[in-house]
């Protein structure tokens, strides 16, 4: 019952922001991109014919600017909210298509591994949301974590003590194409993966100490008895 509770606030809350991107944010709400025109956001147009290296490099710089000036996770929802109603709905599409195309290609046991020491735990849900934590992150970010998942132990801020997952940036496209289309968000085309039928990439690692501080030996010396968020 907690988990369901959680997740219906989590969709509160990117419902919420479909109220908040038609209206202006208060003054002084620094930490927002505020309320602007497709071209004063200059958000980063989409060929018509775009291939998958333009689609790849627009979708992260949409991620890019989700970021600028958010100092939570809220703020880069409502962000990149915002910066998503200034396209079409089929450009909507096609940034949901790769997101998930992104995060599918993540879907490795070396990145579990790594979450599993970080957190000191994590099902298949939560290893989700940690995929979507490390887009979030920006492309330098996930593709450093991805080629070297020990690498996190200096990518994770030293001050950081919360959770490293972000669910509700599932969301977000979703909700976007819906205020659009009139359509329920669950009505969104999406586009097939094989990420799930096949199983995560690589070899599963072994959950104990000796095992995991082999593989990861600056996870676990920084995580493995202090874990974030904790399980």
């Amino acid at each position: 019952m907690g988990k369901l509770v959680f997740g219906l606030l989590l969709v509160g809350i990117v419902a919420v922001a479909f109220f908040v991107v038609r209206g202006n944010f208060s003054e002084g709400s620094d930490s927002l991109i505020p309320a602007a025109s497709a071209a004063e956001l200059s958000t980063p147009g989409l060929p018509a014919n775009a291939t998958p290296d333009q689609r790849e490099n627009w979708f992260w710089q949409i991620i890019e600017m989700s970021r600028r000036g958010a100092t939570s996770q809220d703020a880069q929802t409502l962000n990149l909210a915002r910066i998503l109603e200034s396209y079409p709905a089929d450009d909507v599409e096609i940034f949901s298509a790769e997101y998930d195309r992104v995060r599918d290609g993540s879907y490795s046991w070396d990145l579990w591994g790594a979450a599993y020491i970080i957190m000191g735990g994590c099902s298949d849900d939560c290893f989700d949301y940690f995929r979507s934590w490390l887009i979030s992150n920006g492309r330098e970010f996930f593709e450093a974590a991805g080629a070297d998942p020990d690498s996190l132990t200096d990518l994770i801020s030293p001050s950081a003590t919360d959770s490293p997952e972000f669910e509700a940036l599932d969301y977000v496209a979703g909700y976007v194409w819906a205020s659009k289309t009139q359509k329920a968000f669950t009505e969104m085309p999406r586009q097939p993966t094989q990420a799930y039928v096949d199983g995560p990439k690589g070899e599963p690692f072994e959950e104990t100490e000796e095992a995991l501080t082999s593989r990861f030996p600056k996870l676990w010396e920084r995580f493995g008895h202090e874990p974030l968020g904790g399980w």
